[in-house]
């Protein structure tokens, strides 16, 4: 019984830190992206 609940626990934890850790990729992405392109707009300024 209690094992069950704690592999649904640690299945739905690991779900949500694979979650977490696609989404701050994501950010990493779109960072990246506005600063190449804000630099650019430096130089060709």
């Amino acid at each position: 019984m209690y094992l069950r609940f704690i592999a649904i626990a640690i299945a739905i934890a690991i779900g949500i830190a694979i979650g977490i850790a696609m989404i701050f990729v994501e950010i990493q992405k779109i960072f990246e992206q506005l600063f190449v392109t804000l630099s650019g707009k430096f130089k060709s300024a």
